[in-house]
């Protein structure tokens, strides 16, 4: 198993194209689990990280996971994706 796929529980918000803002509890540096059931998921939105008191916020892109609400990332920046496991890595430390 990669150390991308490793879950943690921690708020993520992800802006959806409508506007509206999800909270994202279950997810990994491979993908995150939708927390709504939907005729339809996402394939794009904002990911808002909480991170030391901000909220740093960046577009992702999805392609369809294996399980039925997984959303796995999809062409990340070397940037985001370093960013996303600032956050990561910080949750599993402690």
């Amino acid at each position: 198993m990669s150390d991308l796929s490793f879950q943690v529980r921690a708020p993520l918000g992800l802006e959806l194209a409508t506007g509206d803002v999800v909270r994202v509890t279950n997810w990994s540096l491979n993908s995150l689990e939708f927390p709504h059931d939907a005729d339809v998921l996402p394939t794009q939105g904002v990911l808002s990280i909480p991170f030391q008191g901000v909220d740093i916020r960046f577009p992702v892109r999805f392609a369809p996971g294996s399980d039925e609400r997984e959303l796995v990332f999809e062409g990340l920046t070397g940037r985001q994706r370093e960013t996303l496991a600032v956050f990561y890595r910080s949750i599993l430390s402690g």
